[in-house]
């Protein structure tokens, strides 16, 4: 999951635990965006440049300088302190991250693309740390602030519900994944023929499989796995 986490945090990036959300949706769109200082915008530029090179320590550096010269700027200060918890998330220094993410939340001047590409981070870190309670809170959170929530938003919701051993929710999200998008992804393929399983729904594992199978027949495991559940039907 840390790995997941991970991958996923540069993307986040380029787009952009404390009290239940309390801003409304219009209200967000509707906040502003204030202009950054041309020093300000080039040394932030300069530390995603270095991240997006795995450079962390050196984009760290950079950006600590940048707290304390923001300081009383808070514009500019959410914007460094998303930055770094985003920097410190890749360095998988959690705590530190979630943190400086939370804070940069609680100045309460981020716009809405980033508030929401921080609150989504935010669950996806507990969730990697196995704090399944907080992260899906936190992504309700999200949902309820999403024009349009992705695929992958419903998969992450899914493995908070399977960890938390509720299959059958889990199940419904990941099949509305999957029904979302014209190519899924193997991963979540794989994740639905095991609820399905759990659940002892074997016609419809049996389904997936073949499509697996299908799509992937150089691996094995499908096959196996197929050939068990067959037998499962038939007993």
């Amino acid at each position: 999951m840390r790995t997941f986490v991970k991958a996923l945090l540069f993307v986040v990036i380029s787009v952009s635990m404390g009290s239940a959300f309390a801003i409304t949706k219009d209200e967000l769109k509707n906040r502003k965006s204030a202009l950054t200082s041309t020093g300000t915008h080039r040394r932030l530029s300069r530390a995603h440049e270095l991240m997006g090179k795995d450079k962390i320590k050196d984009a760290i550096d950079i950006l600590d300088k940048l707290m304390k010269s923001t300081e009383g700027r808070p514009h500019e200060q959410a914007q460094v302190m998303q930055t770094l918890g985003f920097a410190y998330a890749q360095q998988e220094n959690y705590a530190k991250a979630l943190s400086l993410l939370q804070k940069s939340l609680d100045l309460n001047v981020l716009p809405y693309a980033p508030t929401l590409s921080t609150l989504y981070t935010i669950a996806q870190i507990n969730v990697a740390q196995e704090k399944y309670d907080v992260g899906l809170k936190k992504l309700d959170e999200w949902f309820s602030l999403a024009d349009e929530p992705s695929a992958d938003a419903y998969v992450l919701k899914a493995t908070i519900f399977a960890q938390k051993k509720k299959q059958k929710e889990a199940l419904a999200l990941v099949t509305k994944a999957i029904d979302m998008t014209e190519k899924p992804k193997e991963s979540w393929l794989a994740f639905a023929v095991a609820m399905n399983y759990e659940l002892e729904k074997y016609h419809e594992a049996a389904r997936l499989l073949e499509k697996l199978a299908g799509l992937y027949p150089e691996k094995k495991k499908y096959w196996k796995q197929l050939s068990g559940v067959y037998l499962n039907i038939e007993n």
